[in-house]
């Protein structure tokens, strides 16, 4: 994420370096070269594609839980990848309250379970911010819904 003297309140409270919120965690991409597209991609990428991806354009193929290649993407196609997972975690104190715990994307929604608060689901097609919390008003059987596949995703990319 940026640091939070440049995004000049973008992410609102939220902020952006050092949270599982988007502007901690949503950053570009940006990859040039022989046989990649050009434009943009709305396609899901993670630093732990990076493995898969170099080992499968240098002819290796790779199986692993969370690393994903995305040459599909670079040239312009869409990708395997279907969620974003971040986990956030240390030893020491937490600067803020929204600064440890795990989130995860599927689709448009995000469960976010920072540590010692309760859950939170946004919309991130229609709430990039995060703004609106969707559980605030209680749960309706949409979002309990969202939130089991949510965290059965995340409990089976844990090991759990």
């Amino acid at each position: 994420g940026s640091p939070n003297q440049v995004t000049r309140g973008f992410y609102g409270a939220h902020g952006a370096k050092s949270t599982i919120y988007e502007g901690g965690t949503h950053v570009p991409l940006v990859v040039s070269g022989p046989g990649v597209a050009s434009g943009r991609t709305e396609g899901f990428a993670t630093t732990s594609d990076l493995f898969a991806t170099i080992a499968g354009l240098a002819g290796v193929e790779v199986n692993m839980t969370d690393s994903y290649d995305l040459q599909p993407l670079l040239k312009g196609d869409a990708g395997d990848r279907d969620y974003i997972y971040v986990e956030h975690f240390s030893n020491q104190p937490a600067t803020r309250v929204d600064v440890f715990g795990w989130a995860m994307r599927v689709g448009a929604y995000k469960l976010l379970h920072a540590e010692g608060q309760a859950a939170e689901l946004y919309n991130l097609v229609d709430d990039p911010r995060e703004y609106v919390n969707l559980l605030a008003d209680g749960i309706s059987n949409d979002e309990a819904a969202v939130m089991s596949e949510i965290e059965q995703r995340a409990s089976e990319l844990r090991g759990n």
